[in-house]
């Protein structure tokens, strides 16, 4: 319709734009063609501004919007979201770092693991390290399939490294 064309062709101001990026975090409106039109400090700023938020829905909406940017600025907001209780949260957090999906997001992923009492929360991690298959991830997953206390975390980390093909490599990081 004319609206669409008319509204298409209009740049909104900083300022109209932070106010969408928050009215649709707030609602649980999908701003990710907003956040495409904005300066990614800008839109990390606005998002960080509410992240703290008391309601699950909204830090789900801020944490997923961060991590839509895939920003290598975010990884710190979603490294924080991982130790949120709320699983929705914990869930858009983990995306975000796997979308990100850099050698530097491996160092949050490890260091959660230990806090994580829910076994489906470390397999989600070892699904992200798996994506990632550098040598640290390599490591943590390897210590996962032969320490972890749940035998469903050692069967998926099992099953990760041979996907990622480094049987080879993962013993002789053990035997050297």
């Amino acid at each position: 319709s004319e609206l669409n064309k008319y509204s298409q062709n209009l740049k909104p101001t900083t300022r109209e734009l932070e106010f969408i990026i928050k009215s649709s975090i707030w609602r649980g409106i999908d701003a990710a063609e907003w956040l495409k039109q904005a300066d990614v400090d800008m839109v990390i700023n606005t998002l960080v501004s509410m992240k703290d938020s008391s309601k699950s829905n909204v830090r789900a909406n801020v944490v997923k919007a961060l991590g839509s940017t895939g920003s290598e600025k975010v990884i710190r907001y979603l490294a924080e979201a991982l130790k949120d209780t709320d699983d929705g949260v914990y869930r858009v957090a983990i995306e975000g770092l796997g979308h990100i999906g850099s050698e530097k997001v491996v160092e949050p992923l490890v260091h959660s693991l230990p806090r994580q009492q829910s076994y489906l929360r470390r397999i989600r991690v070892i699904e992200v390290l798996e994506r990632i298959s550098t040598a640290r991830a390599i490591e943590a997953i390897s210590k996962l399939s032969i320490e972890d206390n749940e035998p469903r975390v050692r069967e998926r980390a099992s099953q990760a490294l041979s996907k990622i093909g480094e049987d080879d490599k993962i013993i002789d990081m053990f035997i050297n």
